[in-house]
């Protein structure tokens, strides 16, 4: 199969990546389309939480350092 998917990329002047990428693109465009369009939304639950005590998100050094468990 590799050998032949080379064969057409040098045909078609492109490489075995562009060709994958293409094949993989038509195959999940189509397997998309057949479901009848968008599908329904995504729900995403939502939980009531925060942030750990004694995270800082606007410090990414401080941040770093509590992930790494520095105190």
């Amino acid at each position: 199969m590799t050998r032949k998917l080379t064969e057409t990329g040098r045909a078609a002047e492109t490489s075995l990546r562009e060709l994958v990428a293409r094949g993989l693109r038509r195959e999940l465009g189509a397997a998309g389309a057949g479901r009848g369009g968008g599908g329904r939304a995504l729900r995403l639950p939502v939980v009531d939480g925060g942030l750990p005590p004694g995270l800082d998100l606007s410090d990414r050094t401080a941040m770093h350092a509590w992930l790494r468990g520095d105190s």
